[in-house]
C-alpha cells in the first residue's frame, strides 16, 4: 500500500520494532497504534537537508543534515545538536551523511567534507578512523569483518574493520557511479550494489574482488533504493517506477502509481527491510509498504499488433502490393515493393488496455546491419527509410507496464525489388554485348589489316615495275617476306581469341559474374596491345615485356593461383633502346601453361629472363611443367608455335655481319633424368639487320 504525505528522506526501525521516519523538517515514530512527530530545528533545504536516521543500542535516535548532528535522548522529546568531533576539526559544521553502529556500541558516521569518524559508546572520546578516506557519504558494514565505504569523490572502498576499529583497505574502485545501497546475497555469495548507472554484482574470488554489471534491462537502470526478499528477488525503487528483479530467471515487473504506490519518485536510500517482513520504500509523496511475498502481477500480457502501415506517407499503398491484395492491415504478412517506395512507417498497438501509456516497444528487422532488438521506448511508431534492395523480416514485441515482454507479432516479410539495371539478366546481357563488341573490333582490326598488307602487295608491285630489275627483285622479296611475317604474327591472334572466349563463357556458365567482368577488363587491355603492335615487324623489349605480363595475367586469371610468374630483365639490357621482333615470345609463354604448366597437378611457375652476353640478346622462357615427353605422349604433335616461329625467323634479315636470329628448345630434366620443365631460348643479335634504315 501507498501512504501520503511529505517527502520521506530516510527510514530506520527502533528496538521495538517501531519505524522512524525522517521528514525535510522532523522526525516521525510510526506504530500499529499512533504517529509521534518530532520537530528539528533545521529549514529542510541548503546545507539544512535531512540525510540520515538511526537509533543506537542505548535508545538514542541520530538525525544528520548536510551541516550537523542531532540527537534525541531517551525520555526527552527534542532533537538537539551535539558536536563530537575531535580536537583540532578545522570546521565545526562538516555535514554528516550515514551512521552505522558497532556491535560494541560504538558508531562510525560519514562526515559531507571531513573523514569518517569513531564516536565511543559513551560518547567521551571521537577520533578519525582514516584520514586518507576524504569525503565519505556510503558506509555498509559486510560479513564478517568486511567494510565498504564510497566518496563523494567516486572513490569505493573494500577492506577489514577489526575489533580496535582499525581500517585496513584490501581494494580500491575509482570514478564509481554514486552509489545508492549495497546488499549482501547469501544464497548466491556476493554483494548486489546498486548506482546511479545500473545494478553490479560484487564479488571476492581467488584474483579479487570484481564487479559485474546486470545488462540484461532494456532502459537504463537508475537504482535509488535496493531490498533483497528471502525468494532471492531484488526490489528496486527507480524513477518512475518500482521493480521486483529475479536474477535468475532475468526477468523483471514493474509497479506504477497506478497499482497503489505512493508516486513515481522515490529517494535515495530511503528503504527499510522492517524486522516483520515488511518492505518500506519512501519517496517524494509519501511511503511505499508491502510484503513482497504478497505481490502478484493481475496486468495481461501485452498483444502488440500492426494497425497502420504507410509506404512513401501514403496509407492506401500497403493493400496494394500486399500478398493476394488483404484487405485488413492487421492480417498482412507479406509486402513485395518496387525499389522506389521503400520508406516505410508501421504503427503498433499493444493490445493491453490497463495501463497502455506505460507500455514499451522494441523491433527486428532481419536482413538489415544487425538482428538484434532495437528498443523503440513508449513510441508505437516503427520507421524504416530508404530500404535498400532485399528481403527482410520485421518482428515487433511490446512490454506491460510491469515490464513483462509479449511473444513476437506474427513476422512481416518485405522484399524491396532491385531496379531493372541491378537485376541477373542485365549483367548477362551487358557480358554478352562487350563480347560481342570486342569480336568486332577484332574481326575489323583483322579485316583492315589484311587490308592493308593487300594494298601494300599492290603498292610494291607498282614500284617494281617502275623500277629497275635488280632492285624490284630485292624489293619484291622484302615485301614479300615482311607480309609472310605479318600473316604468320596475325595466325597467333586467333588461337588466343579462341581460348579467351571459352575461359569468359566458363566464367558465366559458373555463375561468376565479377571474374568475369575482370577478366574481359584485363583481356581487352591485352587485345588492345596485341593489335597496337600487329602492324609492327620489330618492337622494343619494354613494350614486349608489358604484353607478356598481361597475357600471364590474363591466363592466371582463367587457371588460378597455381599459377606464378616472373619475368627478370637484366640490369645492362636497355628495355627501352632493344628492339625483338613483336610477339617472338607470347606462343612459348603460351605453350609453357597450356602443354606444361596446366596438365601439371600441382603449381607451376613459369620465368622469363631476358640477358646480354657478349654481342647477343638472349631471352629465356622457362617453366617447371610436365614437359614435352608428357605431351607427345599424351599426343604427339609438333608444335604450331614452334613452326611459325622458324618461320619467321627465317624470314627475318640478317644483320650487317650476316648473323641471324635463332632459338633452340631443351627439355630439362631432373637428377634421375625425369622432365621437369621445358626451357625456350632465344638468340639475337643485337646489331641492327643489314637492310635496316
Amino acid at each position: 500500500r501507498g501512504s501520503n504525505g511529505s517527502s520521506v528522506k530516510y527510514l530506520t526501525e527502533s528496538k521495538d520494532s517501531a519505524v522512524w521516519v525522517m521528514l525535510p523538517k522532523r522526525v516521525a515514530r510510526l506504530t500499529s497504534r499512533d504517529t509521534l512527530y518530532y520537530s528539528l530545528p533545521v529549514t529542510g533545504t541548503g546545507v539544512e537537508q535531512t540525510t540520515f536516521l538511526h537509533e543506537d543500542q542505548q535508545g538514542r535516535v541520530w538525525a544528520g543534515t548536510l551541516s550537523k548532528l542531532f540527537v534525541l535522548f531517551p525520555g526527552t522529546s527534542t532533537f538537539r545538536p551535539v558536536d563530537l568531533l575531535p580536537p583540532g576539526a578545522t570546521d565545526k559544521a562538516p555535514g554528516y551523511n550515514a551512521l552505522t553502529e558497532f556491535p560494541n556500541g560504538d558508531l562510525l558516521i560519514a562526515t559531507n567534507i571531513l573523514f569518517p569518524l569513531i564516536i565511543k559508546a559513551d560518547l567521551t572520546e571521537s577520533r578519525w578512523l582514516d584520514m586518507s578516506i576524504a569525503r565519505p557519504r556510503y558506509l555498509y558494514k559486510g560479513v564478517g569483518q568486511e567494510f565498504f565505504i564510497h566518496t563523494f569523490l567516486g572513490v569505493f572502498y573494500i577492506g577489514e574493520l577489526d575489533q580496535s576499529d582499525s581500517y585496513k583497505i584490501d581494494t580500491t574502485f575509482r570514478q564509481l557511479s554514486f552509489l545508492t545501497a549495497i546488499q549482501w546475497d547469501a544464497d548466491r555469495q556476493l554483494y548486489w550494489v546498486g548506482t546511479s548507472n545500473g545494478l553490479f554484482r560484487l564479488r571476492h574470488t581467488d584474483t579479487g574482488w570484481s564487479f559485474q554489471k546486470e545488462d540484461h534491462f532494456d532502459f537504463n537502470l537508475l537504482v535509488s533504493g535496493l531490498l533483497l526478499d528471502n525468494a532471492g528477488k531484488l526490489w528496486m525503487s527507480i524513477p518512475g517506477n518500482l521493480m521486483a528483479y529475479d536474477p535468475d530467471s532475468l526477468r523483471y515487473d514493474l509497479y506504477h502509481k497506478a497499482d497503489g504506490l505512493q508516486g513515481p519518485d522515490y529517494n535515495d536510500m530511503a528503504v527499510l527491510q522492517h524486522s516483520d517482513g515488511r518492505f518500506f520504500f519512501g519517496g517524494t509523496n509519501g511511503i511505499t509498504v508491502f510484503r513482497p511475498q504478497n505481490i502478484d502481477s493481475e496486468i495481461p500480457l501485452a498483444r502488440p499488433a500492426i494497425v497502420n502501415i504507410k509506404i512513401n506517407q501514403e496509407e492506401d499503398l500497403a493493400y496494394q502490393f500486399s500478398h493476394n491484395r488483404v484487405g485488413n492491415i492487421m492480417e498482412i504478412r507479406q509486402l513485395k515493393l518496387p525499389y522506389t517506395l521503400n520508406n516505410l512507417t508501421f504503427t503498433a498497438a499493444p493490445m493491453e488496455y490497463s495501463d497502455p501509456q506505460n507500455c514499451r516497444f522494441s523491433y527486428q528487422l532481419k536482413g538489415s546491419t544487425t538482428d538484434a532488438f532495437i528498443e523503440n521506448g513508449n513510441n508505437p511508431q516503427i520507421a524504416f527509410s530508404r530500404l535498400s534492395p532485399g528481403k527482410y523480416e520485421l518482428n515487433i514485441r511490446s512490454t506491460n507496464s510491469d515490464g513483462v515482454v509479449s511473444e513476437s507479432t506474427d513476422p512481416i516479410h518485405i522484399e524491396i525489388l532491385p531496379p531493372w539495371y541491378q537485376t541477373s539478366w542485365f549483367y548477362l546481357l551487358a557480358i554478352l554485348a562487350i563480347i560481342g563488341i570486342v569480336f568486332l573490333i577484332i574481326r575489323n582490326r583483322f579485316r583492315e589489316a589484311m587490308r592493308r598488307q593487300t594494298l601494300a602487295q599492290e603498292v610494291s608491285e607498282a614500284r617494281r615495275k617502275a623500277a629497275e630489275a635488280q632492285r624490284n627483285e630485292a624489293e619484291a622479296k622484302r615485301l614479300a617476306a615482311e607480309t609472310e611475317t605479318a600473316v604468320l604474327r596475325l595466325q597467333m591472334d586467333p588461337h588466343f581469341i579462341f581460348n579467351s572466349m571459352n575461359a569468359i563463357d566458363a566464367f558465366i556458365l559458373q555463375g561468376e559474374k565479377l571474374r568475369a567482368h575482370d577478366y574481359l577488363v584485363y583481356f581487352s587491355e591485352l587485345m588492345r596491345g596485341i593489335l597496337n603492335n600487329s602492324e609492327k615487324t620489330y618492337t622494343n623489349l619494354e613494350d614486349e615485356i608489358d604484353l607478356l605480363k598481361k597475357y600471364l595475367q590474363v591466363e592466371q586469371m582463367r587457371i588460378g593461383p597455381r599459377l606464378t610468374y616472373t619475368v627478370l630483365p637484366a640490369p645492362e639490357v636497355d628495355t627501352y633502346e632493344t628492339e625483338i621482333p613483336t610477339m617472338i615470345l607470347q606462343p612459348f609463354v603460351e605453350n609453357a601453361i597450356w602443354h606444361g604448366i596446366s596438365p601439371k597437378s600441382g603449381p607451376g611457375h613459369i620465368r622469363i629472363n631476358f640477358f646480354q652476353k657478349e654481342d647477343l640478346l638472349i631471352c629465356e622462357v622457362l617453366d617447371d611443367g610436365v614437359g614435352r615427353g608428357y605431351t607427345s605422349r599424351a599426343k604427339p604433335h609438333k608444335s604450331k608455335a614452334t613452326k611459325i616461329t622458324e618461320r619467321r625467323l627465317a624470314l627475318l634479315p640478317a644483320n650487317k655481319d650476316g648473323r641471324s636470329a635463332q632459338f633452340e628448345i631443351i627439355d630439362e630434366q631432373d637428377q634421375s633424368g625425369q622432365p621437369c620443365g621445358t626451357s625456350v631460348r632465344f638468340f639475337f643479335p643485337l646489331t641492327q639487320p643489314a637492310n635496316t634504315p
